[in-house]
């Protein structure tokens, strides 16, 4: 994938052979159990939209099944996405462990970029993925498009449709998931498994490496974004494989 030329230097820091990753899993395990006595799930808002449409933010929280797969109790688990948004740039951010963790996705219209980057405490490292693959961590089974629902419906203040989609690699049962066209972002959903839904999700299902997550927007604002949030320096550059063992390690 390719990196805009300015800043590709400047953004990461490259490998070393005798390169080590730390076992998160040991330095985030002894936190847990401090961390679920005080976790709260974040209340709902109403949404601000404005006429201009093309920035801002839409927050979404996160729900669980019950019987997830983690061995991490799910009242301890993230319970919020961000995604932020401008003319040029996407991002989706999920912070938990009380501000310890995030991990969070950017692409770029303008350079088809796709990177994810993860921040652990002083850890910080990401990964440059290739224009059309599926996104490091936020991913999933691709889905295939069912039927188009009739009728609209209102998630965060936004018009949404109706859509039933199915995983044809899987023998999970079709499900249905909402988006919205009010919001011009194109190709919005070439890194995530929606690929063929053309508008922004609002009401759908993530897995975090394994860990699946149901997403529903809550709150909507639109305002200008500068593109300085979207600038992340100091990362250390690693493969998919590693940043993948990264993301297992915490919810294993």
């Amino acid at each position: 994938m390719k990196i805009l030329k300015k800043q590709k230097n400047r953004h990461y820091k490259n490998k070393t052979k005798d390169f080590k990753l730390p076992e998160f899993s040991i330095i985030l395990r002894p936190l847990l159990l401090f961390i679920s006595v005080g976790a709260f799930v974040t209340s709902c808002v109403q949404s601000d939209v404005c006429d201009e449409m093309t920035q801002g933010v839409i927050e979404y929280e996160i729900r669980y099944k019950e019987n997830n797969s983690s061995g991490i109790p799910a009242q301890v688990l993230p319970r919020k996405m961000v995604m932020t948004f401008n003319d040029n740039y996407v991002m989706q951010r999920i912070d938990g462990f009380m501000g310890l963790f995030s991990v969070f996705h950017i692409s770029c219209r303008n350079n088809e970029t796709n990177n994810t980057y993860i921040k652990i405490g002083p850890y910080k490292y990401v990964y440059v993925g290739s224009p059309d693959e599926m996104a490091a961590g936020f991913g999933g089974e691709k889905t295939k498009v069912l039927k188009q629902e009739e009728g609209t419906y209102r998630i965060a203040g936004l018009e949404a449709r109706k859509v039933l989609v199915s995983c044809p690699d899987s023998t999970a049962l079709p499900f249905s998931v909402y988006y919205t066209k009010e919001i011009p972002i194109s190709n919005i959903n070439k890194n995530n498994p929606y690929e063929g839904i053309d508008g922004v999700m609002l009401d759908f299902i993530l897995e975090l490496n394994g860990l699946k997550m149901h997403l529903v927007a809550k709150n909507a604002k639109f305002r200008e974004i500068d593109e300085k949030v979207f600038i992340h320096d100091n990362y250390r550059r690693i493969n998919r494989n590693e940043m993948d063992e990264i993301i297992s390690s915490l919810f294993e």
